[in-house]
């Protein structure tokens, strides 16, 4: 025996009908409310990895080029890469020149140029967003046997994405390197503006 469809209470059966053109504006309304909060959010999130994940690797350079000095007795250089070859980049003499990557070579001569014959130790590709800003004209770390820093100086370096410049590396003269978040609340204030005091472009 056939049941008899529900019905509303203008007869109408209940399930036949699909959205109103009302119901699909308001739906469409919310969607683009959610969108609009939502993915500037994510953005901010993903540059945040992303300048986290920098600063952590230019630290993991600077710290494995300094355990290589110390374990082969020999100075190790850091050097911003040039845009178009494996090589240094010590043209340009100011900041701004580490977005195109880097070298970590055994320096045999100490000249700061990465000679045929010397042993590359890593390559970093240019970056594939943003800079990486010194407080140094110096394009060039140099990693004594001793593990310290020539020039004996101290060395800053900020992560520079569009909306993420909270993150950076600060480069004691003893040659051990830290990585700073301005948003971490347990760092030190006064490392936050050594930071931030290198200017992003």
């Amino acid at each position: 025996m056939a049941h008899s469809p529900i019905r509303n209470h203008n007869g109408n059966p209940l399930g036949d009908h699909g959205f109103t053109l009302i119901e699909m504006m308001v739906t469409l309304a919310v969607a683009v409310i959610v969108v609009t909060l939502v993915i500037p959010s994510f953005t901010r999130l993903l540059h945040n990895n992303q300048a986290r994940n920098l600063g952590f690797e230019l630290q993991s350079t600077l710290n494995m080029a300094r355990s290589e000095a110390i374990k082969r007795n020999r100075q190790v250089t850091v050097c911003a890469k040039q845009a178009d070859a494996i090589q240094c980049d010590n043209s340009a003499g100011g900041q701004g020149e580490w977005q195109d990557g880097w070298l970590v070579f055994l320096d045999d001569d100490d000249d700061n140029v990465y000679d045929a014959g010397e042993e590359l130790l890593r390559l970093r590709e240019a970056l594939e967003m943003g800079s990486i800003q010194s407080n140094s004209a110096d394009t060039d770390v140099d990693f004594r046997a001793s593990g310290s820093v020539l020039p004996f100086d101290n060395r800053t370096y900020r992560i520079c994405l569009t909306d993420n410049q909270k993150h950076g590396i600060i480069l004691a003269s003893s040659g051990r390197a830290r990585h700073i978040n301005a948003d971490d609340p347990d760092v030190d204030p006064t490392d936050v503006d050594t930071v931030q005091n290198v200017a992003c472009p």
